[in-house]
């Protein structure tokens, strides 16, 4: 095999040049392990892979000296065959492969203050540490942007940025917020930034944190939170109003139902006066006229009162049949004083044209209670109608109270007079509707 020191000086020149680049690598090599302060081992075993390289270059490059002493790097290389200095060099540039992947992993997992900055310069608020003083020791990028759109420039001290933010030196059509209890400032394009700042101690010394939040999303929802807050202020306070002019409505209606029935009991006083004037002396009852009277009398000096349905309808009923009419009733009344209130009225109605119209003695009324409905039918043993029943004042007036309850009022004329009431629940309403 031919020896290194009889290869040609273009072969000469191309070991020379690999030498040369195995050897920087090596000397890269070494200087990132002692740097990410790799353990002995590593350290020793770079140290020497750079000495070999720096051993092979010197006697590649020694090998073709002119000179008539040759150092013993040339010797030793020079004997060597051609192809074995050539594996050489192929072994090294393997090891630094190896040791280079073994460095990049080790990069990967450990903690570099390169890592610690493009960490902070990544992250979408603005960080900085200082010294209590306001001295820099670390920024991130986002501060620095947000100090270009504050001030033109980028940060300098931290205290004198907090300084300056509340002194309104500002630039760049940005609008101070408020400074308690942090300082919050308006930014150019819109953008709401919150700026914190607290102590923290860190080896036994104080350092200063200051962070500016991005905070643009939550301002603008409590400002909209601010907005409705107004609006159902307002409305509550219509609301008020409101409940202030139905209690109003509801006591004028109360007194009005009570004037109605005034109104009634005085009419069936004068019905029933009329009726014993015409009877002739022999059957007058004086005393159940003066039951009658001294019964509205009562209502008048409220010693009974109107919104009681119950005693009401007693009343009505006692006195119906001092008009020689018989009320027959089936069912009880409905646990609610406005239906109850509609039925005094529909009863007196129906007795109204029993005496009047049909000319009978009997008022047969039944009520049904269910779960959806309440329901009331009015008949009477008189006359049945040759024609069909007009609503006139009375009837008329009646559908008009019933339909204000939200009821249904249905007459029938054949093959006798039937009125019929229907009071749906609050969901049977809507259905309705």
């Amino acid at each position: 095999m031919i020896a290194y020191s009889e290869v040609s000086i273009v072969l000469h020149s191309v070991y020379a040049c690999f030498a040369l680049l195995i050897m920087t690598i090596a000397i890269y090599l070494v200087v990132n392990v002692i740097i990410l302060n790799m353990s002995i081992g590593n350290r020793i075993f770079s140290i020497f892979l750079t000495l070999v390289c720096v051993f092979v270059l010197l006697g590649i490059s020694d090998s073709k000296y002119m000179g008539n002493e040759p150092s013993i790097f040339a010797r030793i290389i020079g004997s060597m065959p051609a192809l074995f200095i050539a594996i050489i060099l192929v072994f090294l540039v393997i090891t630094e492969i190896i040791l280079y992947i073994h460095l990049k992993n080790r990069k990967k997992n450990m903690l570099t203050a390169n890592a610690v900055k493009e960490t902070l310069d990544a992250l979408p608020d603005g960080v900085c540490f200082s010294e209590k003083n306001g001295m820099l020791l670390l920024v991130n990028r986002k501060m620095d942007i947000l100090c270009e759109k504050l001030f033109g420039t980028g940060i300098m001290n931290s205290k004198q940025l907090l300084d300056d933010i509340k002194t309104k030196q500002l630039k760049n059509n940005t609008e101070l917020i408020c400074t308690e209890p942090n300082v919050t400032v308006k930014t150019s394009d819109g953008e709401i930034w919150n700026f914190r700042q607290r102590e923290i101690i860190v080896d036994g010394s104080e350092i200063i944190e200051l962070i500016a939040y991005n905070i643009t999303k939550q301002y603008n929802l409590n400002l909209e939170l601010k907005e409705n807050n107004s609006r159902m202020d307002i409305i509550c306070k219509r609301l008020g109003e409101f409940s202030e002019n139905v209690t109003q409505l509801t006591h004028e209606k109360e007194i009005l139902n009570a004037i109605i029935s005034v109104h009634n009991n005085l009419g069936k006083a004068l019905l029933m006066f009329r009726s014993y004037l015409a009877k002739p002396n022999n059957q007058k009852d004086r005393n159940k006229l003066l039951f009658l009277w001294r019964s509205n009398m009562a209502v008048l000096n409220t010693e009974i009162s109107p919104e009681d349905p119950e005693k009401n309808w007693k009343l009505l009923l006692q006195s119906t049949a001092n008009m020689g009419v018989d009320i027959i009733q089936r069912g009880k009344l409905s646990d609610k004083k406005e239906i109850n209130d509609v039925l005094m009225t529909a009863l007196q109605v129906c007795l109204t044209n029993t005496i009047s119209h049909a000319k009978g003695d009997k008022l047969y009324v039944r009520f049904y209670k269910s779960s959806m409905s309440f329901r009331a039918e009015f008949t009477n043993n008189g006359i049945p109608p040759i024609y069909k029943v007009k609503e006139g004042g009375g009837l008329h007036n009646l559908r008009n109270i019933v339909e204000n309850e939200g009821g249904i009022m249905t007459i029938e004329s054949f093959p006798k007079f039937k009125l019929m009431l229907k009071f749906p629940d609050k969901e049977e309403k809507l259905c309705l509707k």
